[in-house]
């Protein structure tokens, strides 16, 4: 979202000085993620269209801003990171070759099936990103992505120079566009190794949500018959609210579960229907209320050991041992996992009564 805030103050400006703060923030981007090449070579196009279609005096400084992004870019992941240093060409061509094709794959439970993260099927992004998108947010989004495609055919009809009114404002639409389209995209076509969820992919969220502006930022231009234009504009404000505050609602109502959230295009009420279809709690980060009470169940016990079931999915210890770390220190020292003595409690994260009926405690969301 940085990179993207340096991004529109470039076009908007239109300084050698705002190409090379795009430039610098561009490289901590691809620092954290080389995904973030997509921005670079969009900003880079339309660079080059404005160096195509200038001359003279005007060429020269389109093209020191096109130095400014490459130079400063390039400049700024190598000083961040250090991993480069030492064969700046030979490594960076590992980190694209790993992040494209990650060596160690997981196994996915997606759709009620068991796939390896290197050979999930076409939808897994897809369908996880529609799934887990607030209703407003994914309705707002899409029509942000069709406003930004009727403006632009407008100006493609009219063949506006770079300099035209509203030439920054829809370059950055396409440039919201194109990071939120292209890895999507990319995804579908080479399928990299992907897993828990979408989240390798969650830097997809902030500028779909800002395609979700141009659709709001369209209804002042709609022209409607009988209605004044303000009304509309108010009328999709009031519509994004309400949308979000009942998301908001769900979020108190399955808090501290916030990160298990679906919306009504998933399965939320037949019983165990989401436990079955997909993954959920891959950190195992619910462990935490079951270590909170068997602290509470045994208050007198210097030590309480636990076990964790068997899940589907990920390493059960390595959920419990890490996540215990969540405790305050004198909760933590009471705590054992010690496998030659019977445990005093089991916990796990999913259904416990497919296994061990009755149980002690058990927290649901969404059934």
């Amino acid at each position: 979202v940085m990179a993207l805030l340096f991004a529109s103050r470039a076009f908007d400006k239109d300084s050698v000085g705002a190409y090379r703060g795009c430039g610098a923030a561009a490289g901590l981007l691809l620092n954290l993620r080389i995904m973030g090449v997509v921005l670079v070579a969009v900003v880079l196009v339309f660079r080059a269209w404005a160096w195509f279609r200038a001359e003279g005096r005007e060429q020269r400084r389109v093209a020191a801003t096109i130095g400014g992004v490459a130079l400063w870019g390039g400049l700024v992941l190598f000083l961040s990171l250090p991993y480069l240093w030492g064969d700046p060409a030979g490594r960076l061509a590992e980190m694209v070759a790993v992040s494209t094709d990650h060596p160690n794959p997981a196994y996915e439970l997606f759709r009620g099936e068991l796939f390896s993260s290197a050979a999930l099927p076409w939808d897994y992004l897809p369908r996880w990103f529609a799934i887990s998108q607030p209703p407003a947010t994914l309705l707002l989004g899409l029509l942000g992505l069709g406003t930004l495609g009727l403006a632009a055919g407008g100006v493609v009809r009219r063949g506006a120079g770079p300099g035209a009114a509203g030439i920054a404002e829809l370059r950055f639409g396409v440039l919201l566009a194109a990071c939120f389209a292209l890895p999507l995209v990319a995804f579908v076509l080479l399928r990299p190794n992907a897993y828990n969820d979408w989240r390798h992919f969650y830097f997809l969220h902030g500028p779909f949500c800002l395609l979700a502006t141009f659709a709001l930022m369209g209804a002042r231009q709609l022209p409607v018959r009988g209605l004044r234009r303000e009304w509309l504009v108010g009328a999709a404000g009031a519509l994004t609210a309400a949308g979000l505050g009942v998301v908001a609602i769900e979020m108190a109502q399955i808090h501290p579960h916030q990160y298990l959230y679906f919306n009504f295009l998933a399965d939320r009420k037949t019983p165990e229907g989401l436990r079955e279809r997909y993954t959920m709690d891959y950190w195992n980060i619910a462990m935490r209320q079951g270590y909170e009470r068997a602290l509470r169940q045994a208050p007198s016990s210097p030590a309480i050991n636990l076990k964790s079931l068997a899940t589907p999915i990920g390493n059960p210890l390595q959920g419990l041992v890490r996540n215990v770390g969540i405790l305050p220190a004198p909760a933590r020292a009471r705590l054992t996992y010690d496998p030659t003595r019977d445990p005093d409690f089991y916990l796990g994260g999913f259904a416990l009564d497919d296994y061990f009926p009755p149980v002690l405690h058990q927290t649901k969301v969404y059934n």
